[in-house]
């Protein structure tokens, strides 16, 4: 029985190129789906943060220019 599966130098390559390309997909899998993770992440941000930001600095635009406008009003 111990004669059945005996490592031999061959299966040992084997063994071995077969981890190698076991761990080298586990690679490519799990960089893909932090890739896609953030591709989202960015798309969240080009959509929805970066429009926001636009918004609040436009709005303080307009405060500050108020501001003035009332200052020199008065």
């Amino acid at each position: 029985m111990a004669s059945r599966f005996r490592m031999t130098i061959g299966r040992k390559i084997g063994m071995g190129f077969g981890l190698f390309i076991f761990f080298a997909l586990l690679v490519v899998v799990l960089t893909n789906r932090t890739l896609e993770r953030s591709r989202e992440i960015n798309e969240q941000i080009n959509k929805v943060y970066s429009p926001s930001v636009d918004a609040l600095v436009r709005l303080r635009n307009l405060v500050v220019n108020a501001h003035v406008l009332i200052k020199y009003w008065a």
